[in-house]
């Protein structure tokens, strides 16, 4: 995720050029945004660029931003690497 847009994993991506309404609620409040599909990768997901994000949402857009980069900088940085629970099955 980023202030360009997010990639959402879906099984089923839609078109690229097709346009969404994004609504998702995150522990900052709710984000609503316009977007486009600009890639699919079937059975993946997709990358949506963002058209529009509400103006009173963006605060929250730039917190969640922020608190990803935090989380990505703090894994990125540990010695030894994350083990994925799935993997070990």
């Amino acid at each position: 995720m980023s202030w360009g847009g997010l990639f959402l994993e879906t099984e089923k991506p839609r078109t690229p050029g097709v346009q969404a309404k994004l609504h998702f609620l995150v522990s900052d409040g709710p984000i609503r945004a316009d977007g486009v599909v600009q890639r699919a990768v079937p059975g993946s997901g997709m990358g949506l660029k963002f058209l529009s994000v509400s103006e009173k949402d963006r605060p929250q857009l730039a917190a969640l931003i922020n608190r990803l980069r935090r989380l990505s900088h703090s894994q990125a940085v540990r010695k030894e690497p994350l083990q994925n629970p799935f993997l070990d099955a």
